[in-house]
């Protein structure tokens, strides 16, 4: 009888034709599962793209930089954590910070908006936009109060606490403009937008330190505004010695 060299027996013969078969069955499924998941995965990545493109389009737009979130955490800020011993100069103070923080607002968001819509401006007309927005809000936040919202008494406070204020803040304006100038005729900023967005981040700054001033401001304060009153607070004067280095002042909140 003639026999087969090295034999497998019935079993072991059946045993490796299942698992070959299982095998087989299994790396067919598998391919399958991984075309159907090449498949979708090709259309979710252009869903996604296209969500990225839409993302990153609003993204770039100047409307939503983040100068505008700063301007309301400091409008909330300024309601919220700013507080006074004397009322009539916290709420004067406040009126006059948050007043300088809306005409920002609005006006960059104007701005913004325009450039947004007209990318194509010349570095030139830029620097035009940009100083022309900026002259008006200082025009308008300087002589907000000269309006029929306040009453004569709290107007001449005004007229007292704003060139005060304007001293102190001048250098703001200054160093404001100085950049404006600077950043519209700058070779390394490819666009306007991308310049006006560079603006904005100086804008940014300047506005923290806008609170600042309010403060120097204060303390420039000598008992000129004793005896009037604003929103029905009086204005008072308490003298508190305190040192700074070797010299005593009196501080007058």
């Amino acid at each position: 009888m003639k026999r087969d060299w090295f034999p497998l027996p019935n079993n072991l013969l059946e045993r490796k034709w299942h698992n070959l078969s299982e095998n087989i069955i299994i790396t067919l499924i598998n391919k399958v599962f991984d075309f159907l998941s090449i498949l979708l995965g090709r259309g979710k990545s252009k869903k996604e793209k296209e969500l990225l493109e839409i993302q990153s389009s609003e993204k770039d737009l100047l409307v939503n930089h983040y100068l505008f979130n700063r301007i309301q955490e400091l409008i909330t800020h300024i309601d919220l954590k700013f507080a006074l011993p004397n009322k009539a100069k916290e709420l004067v103070i406040k009126d006059i910070l948050k007043n300088i923080m809306l005409v920002y607002q609005k006006a960059l968001y104007n701005l913004a908006d325009e450039i947004d819509k007209n990318p194509e401006i010349t570095d030139e007309e830029l620097s035009k936009l940009h100083l022309k927005v900026f002259t008006e809000s200082i025009y308008d936040y300087t002589n907000f109060y000269f309006n029929g919202y306040y009453t004569n008494e709290e107007k001449q406070v005004f007229s007292i606490i704003m060139p005060k204020f304007n001293k102190w803040h001048y250098p703001r304006i200054q160093f404001m403009q100085e950049s404006i100038d600077r950043i519209s005729k700058c070779i390394f900023y490819k666009d306007a937008k991308t310049k006006s967005s560079v603006i904005f981040d100086v804008y940014t700054g300047t506005f923290s330190d806008t609170i600042l001033d309010a403060e120097l401001t204060l303390n420039e304060l000598n008992g000129e505004l004793k005896g009037l009153s604003y929103k029905g607070y009086k204005f008072w004067r308490r003298n508190n010695l305190w040192k700074s280095g070797l010299k005593y002042c009196y501080r007058y909140y």
